[in-house]
């Protein structure tokens, strides 16, 4: 599906868990202005509370504990995605540039089918093991562009800054049609 000139930039960063997927939406956010919300913070209090809240003192509890229960988490959001599968997406992009943390192929699939999106994977593989498909079924290859987080800050915000250059006019939040990788 084609981005027309004049549409709001949408972009989805993906990755295995502590990839560095925040850092990125972060820098994006502070550096070009975009803004995100993280898929977990997102459905935390909608969809996990209600299910798994009664084990936590707070719902921050709960959300900083989200990586020891990564499985647990991308089922229950994959269940809050049903029947549509881009109900999460829809309503994210909804309020925000950025989804930070799709996992589910199936999701990603849909959304693409509905709106017009470009993928970011965030990959520190040097550093921390990949996740399990059991939790994550997005790939490398589902993404438009790789940022290479096995180096310095630096480094990794120099790519960012070059992606948005060629993605477009991120200050302005607009940007042509997108297909390309680096």
């Amino acid at each position: 599906m084609e981005l027309l000139k004049g549409e709001t930039m949408r972009l989805i960063v993906c990755g295995s868990g502590r990839h560095g997927k925040d850092t990125v939406c972060e820098y994006l956010r502070d550096r070009h202005n975009l803004t995100f919300v993280s898929s977990s913070w997102f459905l935390a209090e909608r969809v996990v509370w209600p299910k798994i809240g009664h084990r936590y003192a707070s719902l921050q509890e709960c959300y900083d504990d989200r990586h020891n229960h990564r499985e647990l988490w991308y089922n229950l959001i994959a269940e809050y995605n049903q029947p549509n599968a881009a109900r999460l997406g829809l309503e994210i992009f909804a309020q925000y540039n950025i989804y930070c943390g799709l996992r589910n192929h199936q999701e990603l699939t849909a959304l693409r089918s509905q709106i017009p999106v470009t993928v970011l994977w965030v990959d520190r593989s040097q550093h921390c093991a990949p996740e399990p498909s059991s939790s994550l079924t997005i790939t490398e290859q589902d993404a438009e562009y790789t940022l290479d987080n096995n180096h310095t800050l630096t480094h990794l915000y120099d790519q960012i800054d070059n992606l948005i250059q060629t993605l477009g006019d991120a200050d302005a939040q607009h940007l042509g049609y997108i297909r390309y990788t680096l």
